[in-house]
C-alpha cells in the first residue's frame, strides 16, 4: 500500500492477522458471485440468440426477450462489482493523486474508501426498501407476464451486500495495511 506505510493503527498488527484469514474468505466469495455473473451472462446472450433465431427462421418470438435481458443485464453489473473491487481492477483517475505526497495519498485513499463504503452503504438499504415494498404491496413488472417485481428487483441489493463486504474488507486492508 504505497503512502500507507506511515499511517499506524494501534492495535492493528494482531487485529489485521485474524482479519486476514476473514478477508481472502470475502475475496473468493467475490469471484463466485462474479462467476455467478458470469453464467447470467451467458444466459442473456443464449436468450437474445434463441430471440433472433425465432424470429429469422419461425417469424415469431419470445415475447420476453427484451425485459429479462434488461433484468440479467442489470444483474451482471451489479454482481461483478465485487470482484472489481476485490481485484482493485476498477478505473482509477490519478491525476491528483500522483502529485501528493505518499501520506497525503494514504489520507486521501482512506477517506474515499471510507466515503464509497457509506454510498454503498446507502445504496443497499434503499435497494433493500425497494425489494421490500414491492414484496408488500405486491407490485409487478409491466411486462407480458407481470411477475412479481421483486424478484428481478432483488439482484440489486443481493449485488450490493456483496460488494459492501468486499468494501469493508478492502478498506480493513487499506487501514491496517494489509496487502492481498
Amino acid at each position: 500500500m504505497e503512502g500507507c506505510a506511515d499511517i499506524f493503527v494501534p492495535g492493528a498488527t494482531m487485529n489485521a492477522m485474524r482479519a486476514l484469514a476473514g478477508s481472502r474468505a470475502v475475496d473468493r466469495l467475490s469471484t463466485w458471485v462474479s462467476r455467478a455473473s458470469a453464467v447470467v451472462l451467458i444466459l442473456m446472450m443464449g436468450l437474445i440468440v434463441l430471440e433472433v433465431c425465432l424470429r429469422e427462421i419461425a417469424g415469431t418470438s419470445t415475447k420476453v426477450a427484451h425485459e429479462f435481458s434488461g433484468y440479467m443485464l442489470v444483474a451482471v453489473a451489479v454482481w461483478s462489482a465485487a470482484e472489481v473491487m476485490s481485484g482493485d481492477k476498477h478505473i482509477n483517475v490519478t491525476v491528483v493523486s500522483e502529485r501528493l505526497q505518499p501520506r497525503t495519498r494514504g489520507i486521501l485513499q482512506r477517506i474515499s474508501h471510507v466515503l464509497t463504503l457509506l454510498l454503498v452503504a446507502i445504496l443497499f438499504v434503499a435497494a433493500s426498501g425497494l425489494v421490500l415494498h414491492s414484496i408488500q404491496t405486491g407490485t409487478v413488472t409491466g411486462g407480458l407476464y407481470q411477475i412479481p417485481a421483486f424478484i428481478p428487483q432483488l439482484a440489486i441489493p443481493v449485488g450490493l451486500f456483496f460488494l459492501l463486504l468486499q468494501l469493508l474488507v478492502n478498506t480493513l486492508r487499506l487501514f491496517w495495511r494489509i496487502e492481498r
